[in-house]
């Protein structure tokens, strides 16, 4: 067919039927192959719908016996009587006697309890193996003790590993460990995201495994299910199951410390003579976070290993595993998706129309995949199907539009070589909000100047080419870091930057100020860095001084008609170069106004700098710092407040009691120069007392 007698609508409709094969086409390989990111977003989904679907019921049969942190601190458990054995044992360090575990598990199974699992592994012989020994002995097939292992040849490239309970505490006789019905395996092996999604009931011998060739060993929870008479509810065969979680961490199941089992007073009120216990499945298992015992959930949150087991076990109870679809019915129902997308795309010729009923259908099929979840349990494929649905309606409008966002993404790169990005953003992106600024409004912004000390000096006695290429490197960083953390690069003067944060586009006060404030912290730290890559090239170091200010200013388009930028001004501008300028008198880098400290407070570690009278203004201004201790986070410093003292005693005019504080100061920070500062400024106004009128304002004569 000749291309010239297709009208520009049928060649339309045909390239959007190409592209829209064409995605069918990738997501079906998608789904044969469970191929790349598409991969992931799937399992999301999957995650999803564990979280808001249908939860296993909480089986009220489990009981969570925890070791937590009232379980091994030395002060507790409280009200225990001071010589009791137990109570004594438990107070000294982990691991404890096994004798613990001998009198907890006998506790629990006099109590009622139909087993009780250990979710330990007790290798190695120790102290108390005789006391452990019998109540196994006495309790045969009551009790399970963990033991642990590494599948081999696993995706995660596991290493070969098993321990067991010692022998001392297990039939040695036997050949092997894993064969003693008291002993089950309690290692669950994660996804490829080290997400815990699939229990493994039993494991067998062979090539692929770590026990030797005929042996088959059961899981933790297999064991505790066979001994507590619920046989017929374990899955048969070797194949992972994936398990309906019956809760979120730390939710539903019952718990009770261990100290509580361990402790006779509570132990006698609550659970000896109580049916508390009565015909329960107990699991004992590290809870406190000394044990590091917890793993990636669907919940996006940690989940302790003895909580995953409860949910392993609750699963079984109730039957409660999920199935994923096969890759047929997967494949299928994409093809179907690509159809349904061809059809809508002949049917409907407005594109707002299409979207609609394409996006319709992908509800009304997110609707049947989770029905499908919560009621068959069943894991059916969302993503493909639904990219596939929509892929008419999205190559549509990149057909549609292809040609002028090609114009305009050239035109914003030609622009950008000349103009600020930002300036380019809101002139392209937001016109009208952009135009309406040439005239001048007013923001609340924050305003940031950096200059580099002693260029001046530098650009006498360094080879000019040397000097631009290092001043080059020095922009270079401490811009990335502007635009990174969202800032506005006003401009460059000299060797100074200016920046502002929320004169175009804000992200709240306290956000822009915070942007600000770390933007400086980061430039200390580049500077560190490049100052050392320097002195590795026998060049100059160098050192900066930033003033960091907020406040309302004007937001306007300035020039001439030959050159005009945006930039701001106003008084808030003025006094942020003022800061900067008085690094220089604290010999400080960092100097931020009173009307950005409260901004910054909650978030960065503040220091008083001064009360001070800059030139041009009649109202004094509180000045603060940033200490280089503190880094970019908020923390206590103990000098510091011995400092702060120091200085409300100082503007309280109680100069004794300030000296001390900043003695106590000094003795951490002995090199400090606002200490030193202080320290004689209180000994000259002691020599000199100050009259009634003062105020502790220091007044700055220059810019």
């Amino acid at each position: 067919m000749n291309k010239a007698h297709i009208s520009p609508a049928a060649r339309r409709l045909w390239t959007l039927a190409a592209l829209c094969a064409g995605c069918t086409a990738l997501c079906a390989l998608f789904v044969a192959t469970r191929w790349g990111r598409l991969h992931d977003i799937e399992i999301y989904t999957e995650d999803l719908r564990l979280q808001i679907g249908r939860k296993t019921e909480a089986d009220p049969r489990l009981v969570f016996v925890a070791i937590d942190q009232g379980s091994y601190a030395e002060d507790n458990p409280k009200g225990a009587a001071p010589r009791d054995h137990v109570v004594e044992m438990i107070s000294g360090r982990f691991p404890w006697s096994r004798e613990v575990w001998a009198v907890a598990v006998e506790r629990l199974l006099q109590a009622g309890a139909r087993v009780v699992g250990l979710d330990l592994v007790l290798n190695g012989p120790a102290e108390g193996d005789a006391e452990l020994r019998r109540v196994l002995d006495t309790y045969t097939n009551r009790v399970v003790l963990g033991a642990a292992f590494t599948i081999l040849n696993s995706d995660r490239g596991g290493t070969e590993t098993l321990e067991f309970p010692s022998s001392t505490l297990i039939d040695p006789t036997l050949r092997h460990p894993g064969s003693d019905p008291r002993v089950g395996y309690v290692t669950m092996i994660p996804d490829e995201d080290d997400v815990i999604r699939t229990t493994k009931f039993r494991e067998h011998g062979g090539i692929e495994s770590v026990l030797p060739e005929g042996v088959e060993m059961e899981s933790l929870a297999a064991r505790m299910l066979r001994h507590a008479g619920y046989p017929d509810v374990i899955p048969p065969g070797y194949d992972p199951q994936r398990i309906r979680y019956a809760a979120a961490p730390g939710e539903k199941f019952i718990r009770v410390g261990l100290a509580q089992i361990l402790e006779p007073n509570s132990w006698e009120a609550s659970y000896r003579k109580t049916p508390f216990f009565r015909d329960k499945i107990v699991l004992i298992g590290p809870a406190a976070d000394i044990f590091h015992d917890s793993h990636r959930t669907p919940f996006n949150r940690d989940m302790l290993g003895p909580e995953i087991h409860l949910n392993i076990l609750s699963a079984a109870l109730a039957g409660e595993f999920l199935h994923e679809a096969s890759i047929g019915t997967n494949f299928a129902v994409t093809l179907w998706a690509g159809l349904v997308a061809w059809l809508l795309s002949w049917r409907f010729s407005r594109l707002f129309q299409r979207f609609s009923v394409a996006v319709l259908c992908v509800v009304l099929y997110l609707l049947t995949a989770y029905l499908l979840y919560d009621n068959a349990s069943l894991l059916i494929a969302i993503v493909a199907p639904c990219v596939a649905l929509l892929s008419s309606n999205i190559t549509g409008l990149v057909y549609d539009f292809a040609l002028v966002r090609h114009e305009k993404a050239q035109l914003r790169r030609t622009l950008e070589r000349y103009v600020a990005k930002d300036v380019v953003r809101e002139l392209i992106d937001n016109p009208q909000t952009y135009l309406n600024s040439l005239t001048g409004i007013r923001k609340p912004v924050t305003i940031f100047f950096s200059d580099v000390r002693g260029f001046t000096t530098m650009t006498e006695g360094m080879n000019a080419a040397v000097l631009v290429k290092q001043l080059n490197d020095y922009f270079q960083e401490m811009v990335s870091i502007v635009v990174n953390n969202r800032g506005r690069l006003d401009k460059f003067i000299g060797d100074a930057i200016m920046a502002d944060w929320g004169s175009f586009v804000s992200a709240g006060l306290q956000t822009d100020g915070e942007r600000a404030v770390l933007s400086a912290l980061q430039m200390r730290t580049a500077l560190r860095r490049l100052n050392a890559r320097w002195q590795e090239q026998q060049l100059q170091t160098l050192a900066f001084g930033i003033g960091i200010n907020h406040g309302e200013v004007i937001v306007g388009n300035l020039g001439s008609e030959e050159k005009m930028e945006v930039s701001v001004i106003g008084d808030a501008v003025n006094l942020a170069s003022r800061l900067e300028s008085l690094t220089k008198v604290y010999h400080l880098d960092l100097l931020i106004g009173e009307s950005l400290a409260p901004l910054v407070r909650e978030r960065f570690t503040l220091r008083t700098v001064d009360l001070v009278r800059v030139m041009g203004k009649t109202r004094p201004v509180e000045v603060f710092t940033v200490p280089e201790q503190a880094g970019e986070m908020r923390m206590i410093l103990p000098w510091l407040e011995h400092y702060e003292e120091g200085v409300r005693f100082y503007r309280a005019q109680e100069f004794g009691k300030s000296l001390e504080s900043f003695r106590k100061a000094a003795a951490a920070q002995p090199d400090d120069f606002l200490i030193q500062l202080y320290t004689e400024r209180c000994h000259a106004l002691i020599a000199t007392p100050p009259g009634a009128g003062w105020s502790g304002v220091m007044e700055m004569t220059k810019k």
